[in-house]
């Protein structure tokens, strides 16, 4: 497969409600999208977009590193999928890379890969295993609010409820979970998410006070993640990994009893070679994976559904930050029925992409015109879709 053109684009999608993002209030999706088009006249899509209090790489980060690689993508040729990952590291080092940018670049390229008419190329480490992908209800904001999301996402089939705590009161927050697990019986797994915001004492008292309401994990509960191995043994509870998971390359990784789940965010690593290995570590040793994505499009999205598909175990995964967006890159979104996404009806859907939605930069990044022509093209971006 040789690149024959690369475009590059910006969007900025309005969010339904305002996004707190460790600090960062987002009103708005922006970010990168990639349409490369190979020597077959074959195009696809990847997403480039940082979530700010997530990634701690910006998007004019993003573009300046476009900047200094377009013209060594365009006209490459990769012989293989599991060529990706080797092509992209003569580029730039691994290490180099920043993970946004390498996830949008390995996706699209992948993309490639994974039309319809490649199926004699498709790589084995994305073979469809699973048909449906269920989802876990995200749920956030006022107590009222979140009841009634509670309520209408019970009455819609989900079967998993995830609950952002450490943002309130402990004990409003033992409340609130008391209130689901009555609403939701004991047959619907509730899953919350701390986001490193607990001390060690905090994090105990949260727990011993739901001894009797049991949880599917608790993830990231510690400022210090440190303590994660004496919180598992005073408690044995559940507990997922995301960020500290991802503070070691798999390779490095110790794994350990207190270890349940990997929460993956496939953008936040940046390498698909380390998602795998991550994965392969986890199914290996019989630890839950979940896929979570950041608030992207339904792009990015596509690629997260077809590596969730691939999983051995069908649990819930993390994909509903995707209706957060009131609007989206595609003609039409990617639907969710009884809590469950269907894999080929998504990959359909992402095939139809509005690009009317998109704003194109130059087609020459040149690094001495890369912050001018950025601030140039986020003046003039639409949000239709």
């Amino acid at each position: 497969m040789t690149l024959n053109q690369i475009g590059i684009y910006s969007f900025q999608l309005p969010l339904h409600h305002t996004l707190n993002v460790k600090g960062q209030k987002l009103t708005t999706r922006e970010g990168i999208i990639l349409r490369l088009r190979d020597s077959h006249n074959r195009i696809s899509y990847g997403e480039i977009s940082p979530l700010p209090g997530l990634h701690e790489e910006t998007l004019d980060a993003c573009v300046k590193q476009l900047a200094h690689i377009q013209s060594e993508l365009t006209g490459a040729y990769i012989p293989k999928p599991s060529g990706i990952f080797g092509f992209l590291d003569t580029i730039l080092p691994r290490n180099n890379w920043l993970p946004s940018v390498r996830f949008g670049l390995e996706t699209a390229l992948m993309a490639l890969y994974l039309q319809n008419d490649l199926n004699h190329e498709q790589p084995a480490f994305l073979a469809i295993q699973q048909q449906r992908i269920k989802i876990n209800l995200l749920v956030t904001g006022e107590h009222g609010d979140i009841i009634r999301m509670v309520k209408r996402g019970l009455n819609e089939g989900y079967r998993a409820i995830k609950i952002k705590a450490g943002v309130g009161k402990l004990e409003e927050e033992i409340d609130l979970v008391r209130m689901i697990r009555r609403l939701s019986g004991p047959d619907i797994s509730l899953r919350v998410d701390a986001n490193r915001c607990w001390r060690l004492e905090e994090a105990l008292s949260f727990i011993q006070a739901l001894h009797d309401c049991p949880l599917e994990y608790i993830e990231e509960p510690l400022q210090d993640p440190g303590q994660l191995p004496l919180l598992f043994e005073k408690t044995h509870i559940p507990i997922a990994i995301d960020e500290t998971l991802v503070q070691y390359r798999p390779e490095k990784l110790k794994l350990a009893d207190w270890m349940n789940t990997f929460v993956l965010k496939p953008a936040a690593i940046g390498s698909l070679t380390d998602t795998l290995a991550y994965i392969h570590l986890a199914e290996s040793n019989t630890r839950k994976i979940v896929i979570s994505d950041n608030y992207q499009t339904g792009i990015g999205l596509t690629f997260l559904v077809r590596l969730a598909a691939s999983l051995k175990k069908p649990i819930p995964m993390g994909f509903n930050t995707y209706n957060y967006l009131q609007e989206d890159l595609l003609m039409d979104r990617i639907q969710v029925s009884g809590g469950e996404i269907f894999v080929q009806d998504a990959l359909e859907r992402s095939k139809k992409v509005n690009l009317s939605c998109l704003q194109e930069f130059s087609d020459s990044l040149a690094l001495n015109e890369s912050d001018n022509q950025r601030n140039k093209t986020t003046g003039n971006l639409r949000s239709g879709g």
